[in-house]
């Protein structure tokens, strides 16, 4: 398990870490119900630096990317980013990522283990193209700031050694200069409620937010339509991607068969990833991630539906344990 650069600070702070695809993270600071609070009402700070980060680099590095990624790369203004997926020919999610960019760099970012395969089909298709792709996963440091306040901390922050990614508050810098860097980021965070914050208040907002999370909810037996993030992720106007025309086809043609859908559920239980949703009596898809949400007070979950369900008034029922519980598409 390839453990956190900065563990020492945060073992310092009370951290409690766990595993995430042989990634070290925090899972908490004693206190998840503190932490959420934090993260929706004030500053939330989290070590994003377990994600996989992919330095793009050459001449060909913009009219490259732009040519196999989903986004419109070209026109993505410096120090902005977007969503971004990598597609084969029929559509299918190959890689998810967030893009951006940064004076001569792209950085790719990706959930942990996705950075290894990403790099190796994009190299597939570099010919004649001067284009770079360097795995800084484990060179670079990437802290992130939530919460209502978060964007006036944000901006309170002198960041000279860092990568600002400003539209998601986040700084990328090298290991050697982190803990210098996050000290004083929690110097002066004090003033605005700030608190440090692990990856189980993390999940419960995100979750809560249905947003998907590529290889646990999103798989690359998938199509972009499928994964339902193809609005935020895929350019309408740059032209041709890899799967591009089935993404269009697909749209054109009364949307995806199957979708992953977020839910929320009676009280009872929080369901496990695999539980089955029913229809019915006829299976509607499995159950993807779940949390108890600290807002609603209720479970709630991220499903990929195999059934063509578009009536959101609809009751399904999701079998865990021996509990069947009510639920509905959100």
């Amino acid at each position: 398990m390839k453990s956190l650069p900065l563990k020492t600070l945060w073992q310092s702070l009370g951290a409690t870490f766990r595993e995430d695809d042989g990634r070290e993270i925090i899972a908490h600071f004693g206190n998840t119900q503190n932490e959420y609070a934090a993260l929706k009402k004030a500053v939330g700070l989290y070590d994003d630096s377990f994600r996989g980060k992919i330095r793009v680099s050459g001449e060909d590095a913009v009219p490259f990317l732009h040519r196999m990624l989903s986004q419109d790369i070209k026109n993505l203004k410096n120090d902005a980013g977007c969503d971004a997926a990598l597609l084969s020919a029929t559509g299918k999610v190959l890689s998810f990522m967030k893009v951006y960019r940064a004076d001569k760099v792209i950085w790719l970012l990706t959930d942990p283990g996705v950075e290894r395969k990403t790099i190796e089909l994009l190299n597939r298709f570099i010919i004649t193209e001067d284009v770079r792709l360097d795995d800084a996963s484990s060179e670079q440091v990437m802290l992130s700031c939530l919460g209502d306040k978060a964007h006036d901390f944000f901006s309170a922050v002198a960041a000279a050694d860092a990568v600002r990614f400003a539209d998601t508050h986040q700084w990328l810098l090298p290991r050697d200069r982190a803990s210098d860097f996050a000290r004083k980021i929690l110097e002066t965070g004090q003033s605005f409620g700030l608190t440090p914050v692990g990856g189980d208040a993390y999940e419960i907002l995100r979750i809560e937010s249905g947003t998907p999370r590529y290889g646990v909810d999103i798989t690359e037996e998938m199509t972009l339509p499928e994964t339902g993030l193809e609005k935020i992720a895929a350019s309408e106007t740059k032209g041709c991607y890899p799967g591009q025309e089935v993404v269009a086809r697909t749209l054109t043609y009364g949307g995806p068969k199957r979708k992953v859908q977020q839910l929320t559920l009676e009280e009872g239980s929080v369901p496990v990833p695999g539980d089955a949703v029913f229809l019915g009596d006829q299976k509607a898809g499995a159950i993807t991630s779940a949390c108890f949400s600290l807002t609603k007070k209720k479970p709630v979950a991220i499903a990929f539906l195999t059934l063509p369900v578009k009536d959101i008034a609809l009751s399904l029922i999701v079998k865990t344990g021996s509990e069947n519980l009510q639920a509905k598409i959100v």
